[in-house]
Order: structure tokens, then C-alpha cells, then sequence
């Protein structure tokens, strides 16, 4: 059985926790990883979105889809913003 999971990490000092997607090794991390992303895995893992290498933090995302979004490919409320426009 696969497992996937939200656990937390702390980012920087005062940074509120950010959900980091994967416990373990979760069907989407062995996929991103397989297709060469593991340099991805490991910023989303540690709260930091793939793209502008920002800290995520959940209370930026201005809605339920943000936030499921960020749950799928661990990008930061301005990052979809720009992908979605």
C-alpha cells in the first residue's frame, strides 16, 4: 500500500508550519523522482516552492484549490497565480 501523508516542518524562525506533501516515499514523490525532479522533491519537502525557491506557507493560498494545488506540485500562492493567469 502507498501512503501518502501531510506532515509539517518548520521554515526559518517565525515562518508558521507548511505542509511538506509526502511521508515517505508516496506514489507522487517515486513518479517526480523517477522523471528526474528530485531536486523538486526535496525543496517542496522542506517548505520551499519549486519554482521561486520561496518558503510555502498555507496561510498564503487564498482558497481550498490553491491549496490542493499546492498539495500536488508544492508551488507557492504567486507561482500559481502566474502559471494559472
Amino acid at each position: 500500500m502507498i501512503e501518502l501523508g501531510v506532515s509539517t516542518a518548520q521554515v526559518g524562525g517565525s515562518n508558521p508550519p507548511v505542509s511538506t506533501i509526502y511521508k515517505g516515499e508516496g506514489m507522487n514523490e517515486a513518479i517526480m523522482r523517477a522523471l528526474g525532479f528530485g531536486k523538486d522533491v526535496e525543496k517542496v519537502k522542506a517548505g520551499f516552492c519549486p519554482q521561486c525557491e520561496k518558503p510555502a506557507c498555507m496561510e498564503e493560498f487564498k482558497d481550498e484549490l490553491s491549496r490542493k494545488e499546492y498539495k500536488i506540485g508544492g508551488m507557492c500562492q504567486a507561482c500559481q497565480d502566474k502559471f494559472f493567469e
